[in-house]
């Protein structure tokens, strides 16, 4: 992960926050991906993401993870 942001959306039935991982793929590409507020939380710059059929995984070095559940979306 490369980066993070949050910001708010407008709507008739009022704001709500979103939250974006800025993600780069092994070939340097980079994405930004919609998460929950939890895994926006836990996430840091540095760390690396990996999608599992639980949910979202967040890598604080090669041989440790933090699995945080779904993605929201």
């Amino acid at each position: 992960m490369v980066d993070k942001w949050a910001s708010y959306t407008q709507s008739e039935q009022g704001s709500r926050p979103y939250f974006r991982l800025v993600v780069e793929g092994d070939n340097k590409t980079r994405f930004a991906v919609s998460v929950s507020a939890d895994i926006y939380e836990r996430a840091k710059v540095g760390m690396r993401v990996k999608k599992t059929e639980d949910g979202v995984e967040l890598m604080t070095d090669e041989s440790s993870a933090i699995s945080v559940g779904t993605s929201g979306r």
